[in-house]
């Protein structure tokens, strides 16, 4: 499913579906954004090469997905996945995960992202997604509310980071049936 993008600023990025070979590079992307600990819920992405690959594996086979995006020198710099179970009352839905690596953020690249994962939901007959999110990350939560993500509920003080809580906001959006 390759599609190559023009992002906001000119630069060319190339969003595809993420194979185990992908692993390292997924595993120094998510560590890259989990170590500003500002966006996601690790501090470091402490699962190794190994453990990324499986977890590659595993969405596979559950009948999710994970989409990266490559930078013209090979290097990812963002990806979204979905994560399924195979709990009777929940397989229709889906968990997403998703970051932006620094220096890519405010170029459409998240967006044109949740875009793409969206589509392929719907292409794997996924009917409504759920996703976490931190409540400080006002600039996700305004991206998820343009694309008409709802916001379904909040887990108070549910992290804590350096002595500070902070709110967990659920956000759903719902596809329809399949």
């Amino acid at each position: 499913m390759d599609h190559s993008l023009t992002l906001d600023d000119g630069r060319e990025v190339t969003i595809r579906t993420a194979t185990e070979c992908d692993a390292f590079g997924v595993l120094v992307l998510i560590d890259a954004v989990a170590r500003e600990r500002v966006y996601l819920l690790n501090t470091e992405a402490y699962w190794g090469v190994e453990g990324q690959r499986e977890w590659i594996r595993a969405l596979h086979r559950t009948g999710g997905t994970m989409l990266v995006t490559e930078a013209p020198e090979g290097a990812l710099v963002a990806w979204a996945d979905l994560a399924r179970t195979n709990v009777a009352l929940t397989r229709h839905t889906a968990t997403l995960g998703t970051g932006v690596r620094a220096g890519w953020r405010d170029a459409g690249l998240g967006r044109a992202l949740l875009q793409e994962i969206t589509r392929a939901a719907r292409e794997l007959g996924i009917e409504k997604l759920e996703l976490h999110v931190r409540s400080t990350n006002a600039r996700a939560i305004h991206v998820y509310e343009s694309l008409g993500w709802q916001h379904e509920g909040v887990g108070l003080r549910a992290y804590k980071q350096d002595g500070m809580y902070e709110d967990r906001v659920q956000m759903g959006l719902w596809l329809g049936l399949a």
